[in-house]
């Protein structure tokens, strides 16, 4: 029987979750198809909203994770900040593989066989990470990617 064990990841990585200027970052507050709203904002007491604007003080929450919120082309939406700045670290479970092979029984060698290997593969299973939103593989695509997929094969070898 083989076992093998792959693992992924990185060390001391950064990443922007905002700023034009940057090609790896993440507009938070973008309209369009760099950004999205959803995603990171979708918590209306996760925002700050100033008194004067909503007219209630319940909106100024000096805890929440967001700044104020503007919709359209506003400025300062993509500005580059340390705000943004997030730990991209990572280890992820890349694939697990299990094989086993059979050999040197009779009924094999009237077959014409010379073994059978059985393999059982299990990709991505898990990711440990501090990365929110999206996957920190894909963290230059502004999680617009869809995820890593996990996946199960079982293999079967015929070796004649």
């Amino acid at each position: 029987m083989t076992l093998a064990i792959l693992f992924k990841g990185a060390a001391k990585v950064e990443y922007y979750r905002a700023g034009l200027g940057n090609d790896a970052g993440w507009i938070p507050f973008y309209n369009g198809e760099l950004g999205n709203v959803i995603k990171l904002a979708n918590n209306p007491a996760n925002r700050w909203t100033p008194a004067w604007y909503s007219g209630t003080t319940e909106t100024e929450n000096p805890a929440a994770e967001f700044p104020r919120l503007s919709y359209g082309g506003n400025a300062n939406n993509s500005q580059l900040s340390t705000f943004w700045k997030r730990d991209g670290s990572y280890v992820r479970l890349q694939e697990v593989s299990m094989r086993y092979k059979i050999d040197n029984y009779t009924w094999m060698n009237s077959l014409g066989l010379q073994s059978i290997d059985l393999e059982f593969v299990a990709n991505n299973l898990f990711t440990i990470d501090n990365v929110k939103y999206f996957d920190p593989e894909q963290a230059t695509y502004n999680g617009g990617a869809y995820p890593i997929p996990t996946s199960y094969t079982f293999q079967l070898y015929l070796n004649f």
